[in-house]
């Protein structure tokens, strides 16, 4: 894994942009020198999702709070450009 590169997962291809601090250390502690962050392309969806009303949200579970707080983190994030231009109807996102 790096920043700037294709990952393929499945036959879907991923452009990797930038990724959260935690993954940046982890990978450096690794010994893996990360690429520069790219800037993140816009997003079709997003800028759809911005024009329309918020939707409504109820609470959820106090285990499942506890869940994702406990856990808040803990994982690896990358951010990453989704691209299947190849085909009809298919935007980036």
């Amino acid at each position: 894994f790096n920043l700037g590169i294709d990952l393929e997962v499945y036959g879907w291809k991923y452009h990797l942009t930038h990724c959260d601090t935690f993954t940046k250390d982890f990978m450096e502690h690794e010994g893996i020198v990360l690429n520069e962050p790219e800037p993140m392309p816009e997003d079709p969806y997003i800028k759809h999702r911005q024009l329309s009303p918020p939707p409504r949200i109820t609470s959820p579970t106090p285990d499942i709070t506890h869940r994702f707080l406990t856990m808040d983190l803990k994982v690896l994030r990358f951010y990453a450009l989704y691209d299947k231009s190849d085909t009809p109807y298919e935007d980036p996102r």
